[in-house]
């Protein structure tokens, strides 16, 4: 049995991801929404984030490359406002099921543009406006969809 040590791991699981990486930067997800479907191939914002995020400390060729493509996937499908919702844009499960922006997957995106030196500023202004918009109380917590509205559909709170 082959043994690795813990820099043998990193590297396998860093090759790992920059091979499953899809051209546009971002990851395909499998989803179902019941037990008798179908899974389903998207893309969403969480995941290239979320990845990114996780690189981002580690100052490799291969690691820059993979969040440089993240970088601009993530750039590439913001809303008209500049943020992110679950779903890429492109895709065509989230016109089935339409999510509005959130501040999870914009925190995310955020974070990691911020990190990265990519942050537009009205971006973060929109941001910071939302949060506000959408806090319950002074510093929190917030609801989690990014609406114009007080829709009870759209009201969960983190």
């Amino acid at each position: 049995m082959t043994v690795l040590n813990s820099a043998e791991y990193l590297r396998s699981a860093i090759l790992f991801v920059a091979q499953n990486q899809n051209d546009d930067g971002g990851f395909t997800s499998k989803t179902n929404h019941t037990a008798s479907t179908a899974t389903v191939d998207h893309q969403t914002i969480f995941y290239p984030a979320l990845i990114a995020s996780l690189l981002i400390p580690i100052k490799s060729k291969e690691t820059v490359e993979i969040v440089k493509k993240i970088n601009y996937f993530l750039s590439s499908h913001t809303n008209q406002d500049g943020l992110w919702s679950y779903w890429a844009t492109n895709n065509l499960v989230g016109t089935e099921f339409p999510y509005p922006p959130d501040l999870d997957d914009t925190s995310l995106a955020i974070a990691v543009q911020a990190a990265t030196g990519s942050l537009k500023t009205n971006t973060l202004d929109q941001f910071v406006e939302s949060l506000i918009y959408n806090e319950t109380e002074p510093g929190g917590p917030y609801r989690t969809w990014i609406t114009n509205t007080k829709d009870e559909h759209w009201s969960d709170v983190d």
